[in-house]
């Protein structure tokens, strides 16, 4: 039991925990801007769909490199890996070959 604890106490005062949970809190937070931007985006594309029958390509290309990027912060954030997402990362540069329509 002593060496279970003494492990946890190692764990705990690691900086580079500490400093992946200061991380994860600002991904999280950069999750909700980037989830009220893909509102303004969706809100944008219905607008554009209906005034002139068909999306914006430039918005649409937007779209599936902000939906990249929050893959990105989920897999980090999640564990899954240790590649920290933009500013750290270069941000996810989608082409019309990346998505499927």
């Amino acid at each position: 039991m002593s060496d279970e604890l003494d492990e946890v106490v190692d764990n705990i005062k690691q900086p580079s925990t500490w400093l992946r949970i200061i991380f994860i809190i600002g991904f999280c937070f950069a999750l909700y801007v980037v989830g009220v931007v893909i509102l303004f985006l969706t809100a944008a594309q219905v607008l554009f769909n209906l005034f002139s029958g068909s999306d914006n390509r430039n918005l649409r290309l937007l779209g599936l490199s902000l939906a990249e990027y929050v893959n990105q912060i989920l897999r980090y954030i999640t564990f899954n890996t240790d590649v920290r997402p933009f500013p750290f990362s270069p941000f996810p540069q989608m082409n019309e070959d990346s998505g499927s329509n």
